[in-house]
């Protein structure tokens, strides 16, 4: 059967179809259907993360979610924030996450990293919830600006200097 890109939601439900027929027969390896699996697999794939592409979640819903899952209370949250002060501070926006409260968020709880790492709402002004996420823009995916450095501060003339000149 030859195969061609998936380019409409029929083509798609058909594809699925013909998978899920392959898989049942179980197929072995370096088989006409295997193969014909394999390529449908990859297809539908590219197909689905096209259409239908989740956004990752925010840090804060994230840890909100797994705090909802395993039934823990604010005050559970303080072995990895430090103080219960500090974890509704990050909680309302006004702290970021540290490198150690993200080690041990990941650690403990099991929230991927790459999650706890993303810019929250609150960083980023472009960032919008209220979008479809193909069309949410998230300043916090582009590499932050370069850190403003002061200026170095001028030596102080000395008395004995401003009498010299």
């Amino acid at each position: 059967m030859p195969q061609k890109p998936i380019k409409t939601e029929k083509e798609n439900d058909a594809a699925l179809k013909r998978f899920g027929k392959l898989l049942a027969a179980n197929p072995v390896d370096g088989t006409p259907e295997f193969d014909e699996m394999m390529v449908l697999s990859a297809l539908i794939r590219q197909f689905e993360d096209a259409h239908y592409a989740f956004a990752k979640p925010d840090p804060i819903a994230a840890i909100r979610f797994r705090m909802e899952q395993q039934g823990l209370r604010p005050a559970d949250m303080t072995p990895y924030f430090g103080t219960i002060s500090r974890f509704y501070e990050v909680m309302a926006g006004g702290r970021r996450l540290t490198l150690p409260m993200i080690r041990k968020l990941n650690h403990a709880l099991g929230i991927p990293a790459d999650i706890l790492i993303r810019a929250t709402a609150s960083d980023s002004p472009g960032y919008s919830t209220d979008l479809p996420p193909a069309l949410q823009v998230r300043e916090a995916d582009q590499p932050p600006p370069p850190a403003r450095q002061r200026p170095k501060p001028r030596p102080r003339a000395s008395p004995t200097r401003l009498a010299n000149a």
